[in-house]
Order: structure tokens, then C-alpha cells, then sequence
């Protein structure tokens, strides 16, 4: 067992950092965790389970922000850095990737000016290899300044999560038998599973500096649309058929999507599975079969009735 370290996590309440938390708490380590909504629900369980709360907003590059920001990260041996998009941009690829630009460099001139032993970045798989998708591209300058920065940094770049398969604006889909996505039956996608993040994140910061100065591509798995849907008929219990859906719905709801999922169906990621399996067993990696049975399709159900089916 690694010694006991005092960690950081951004986004603590969301469901990348929460993984982080868990993963953590799990293998015994402190977590102090940085939310903006310190009065909330979700930072209430966390007290509740031993976890210090630390209030800071890093939506701006201000005194105000970065005062409590650096103020979180002092004393910590590690912290977990993690944006999310701004619903505020919603539909705004462009705008919701300069808002993470700005969120992530304030966490990384944070991590600086508190001195943090070992800075672990989440970016996103594939973002070093101009795609020209607005949110990679984004998530590219938060990795480039925190290079530049001297920062002692480790990236962590997850793909897709098996998560957003069973999303409330999927719930209907599913609910009615089929997986949609813009993307062929055939052509092969990797995802991850959150809870992998976690375990990922967690066995970085325990293995401390050996980790600094490395970029990670990470993933779980890798299968077709067709082979998701099979998988899930046999989980679920009814018929699940996957429907390749028109690129141009993705780009009627989303330019930021419609362009990722242009590069998925060109390129994809290409995160090296079997490596990660091997190098970092201590994970606990889910295969998507694996992940499917730990879900609770019964809440996916009550989801279902209660969310509209995507466009046919």
C-alpha cells in the first residue's frame, strides 16, 4: 500500500472527480475536494465521509479566483485538475472550449503558485493529434500551458465514456431497443469507464514521481456499435438494435460534436489497451460487458419514460 497522501480534486462533485474521490478514498488516501457549490447536497455526502471541502470558483483568472484556488492547493500532495463544459455555451463549440481553456489555466497557475508536488491533468485522448474538434483543440492549450508552466505534471487523456451510452437524452433510445449513433454499425470505438479514471488517476498520484513528464491515452475497451448493442440485449434483457444515425443531426444539435464524430468515423482514438492492462493492473479495468452489469437499468427504465427518443 502507498503511503497516505492529502489530494486535490477539482470537480469533486461531477462525475470524473467523483470517481477520482472514490477511487482515492478507497485506497485510503485524504481528499480535500474544490467545488463551486460548497452548501450543496452532493459536498454534504462528501463531509460526511471524512472529505474536506474547499470552496472556489475557477471560472475567472481574477484575484478573487485565484486567491481561494491557490488557498485550496497548498499543503496537498497531489491534485487532480478536471474541467467541464459550460452549459452556458451549449451547442457553442468554439465558446465552450475557451471557457475550459480559461478554467483549466486558472487550475493549472494555481497548482504553480501553491507549489503542488505533482500536478495530474484530465484532458482528453487524442487531443495532441490536431483534430481540429473545438473541445480537443482546447484542452491541447491547458495541456501546452501546463507543460510551459514547470509544473511536475502527468496527463491523463480518457476517451469516450461508457456512461454517456446510457445519458437521460439516450434513456428513451434504449428504453424503446435500439442504440443511435452517428457513427456506421461497423466501425469500431473505444470507450472508457469512469470508474477506470478513477482507478487510473489514483495509481498515478500513488506512484508519484515516476509518473511526471508522461502523457496517457486511456481506455477500457474497444467495440463496434453492432457489438455494444448485442452485449446490451444480453444485459438488458430485451432486443437492443444499433441504428447508425445521420451525421447532419449531429451537426444540426452540436458543431462541436458533429466534428468529433466526423474524425471517430475517419481516424478514432487509439489509446493501447492491452498496454494499460498490463502496466497498471492495480485499476481494476472493465471490460463493456462488465460495465453493462454493474448498471442499474432499472433507473435507465424510469429515465426512459420520462425523456423524448431521438430524431429517427
Amino acid at each position: 500500500m502507498a503511503s497516505t497522501r492529502i489530494v486535490l480534486v477539482a470537480g469533486a462533485t461531477g462525475r470524473q472527480g467523483g470517481a477520482v474521490v472514490e477511487a482515492l478514498l478507497r485506497r485510503g488516501h485524504r481528499v480535500r475536494a474544490l467545488t463551486r457549490h460548497p452548501g450543496g447536497a452532493e459536498a454534504a455526502r462528501l463531509r460526511a465521509r471524512g472529505v474536506e471541502i474547499a470552496a472556489a470558483e475557477a471560472a475567472d483568472r481574477g484575484d478573487r479566483c485565484t486567491g481561494a484556488l491557490v488557498r485550496a492547493a497548498r499543503g496537498v500532495d497531489a491534485f487532480f485538475a478536471v474541467t467541464a463544459p459550460d452549459p452556458r455555451a451549449a451547442g457553442q463549440g468554439a465558446r465552450r472550449a475557451a471557457l475550459e481553456v480559461e478554467r483549466g489555466i486558472a487550475l493549472v497557475d494555481a497548482a504553480v503558485a501553491a507549489g503542488v508536488p505533482h500536478l495530474v491533468l484530465s484532458s482528453i485522448a487524442s487531443a495532441d493529434r490536431a483534430t481540429g474538434i473545438p473541445t480537443f483543440e482546447g484542452k491541447l492549450a491547458v495541456e501546452r500551458h501546463a507543460r510551459a508552466s514547470g509544473a511536475p505534471l502527468t496527463i491523463i487523456a480518457p476517451v469516450l465514456f461508457m456512461e454517456n451510452l446510457i445519458a437521460p437524452a439516450r434513456a428513451a433510445d434504449l428504453g424503446q431497443g435500439r442504440l443511435a449513433l452517428p457513427l456506421p454499425a461497423g466501425r469500431s470505438l473505444q470507450h472508457i469507464a469512469v470508474a477506470d479514471i478513477g482507478g487510473f488517476a489514483a495509481s498515478i498520484i500513488e506512484r508519484g514521481d515516476a509518473m511526471c513528464g508522461r502523457r496517457f491515452d486511456i481506455a477500457s475497451d474497444e467495440l463496434t456499435g453492432e457489438q455494444a448493442a448485442c452485449i446490451l440485449s444480453d444485459v438488458i434483457g430485451h432486443r437492443i438494435r444499433y441504428r447508425a444515425l445521420p451525421l447532419a443531426l449531429g451537426a444540426d444539435q452540436d458543431e462541436d460534436a458533429a466534428r468529433m464524430f466526423e474524425w471517430l468515423d475517419r481516424t478514432g482514438h487509439a489509446a493501447a489497451i492491452e498496454d494499460l492492462r498490463d502496466d497498471f493492473p492495480d485499476v481494476g479495468w472493465h471490460d463493456f460487458e462488465t460495465w453493462a452489469r454493474r448498471q442499474d437499468w432499472g433507473a435507465l427504465d424510469r429515465a426512459a419514460h420520462a425523456a423524448p427518443a431521438s430524431p429517427a
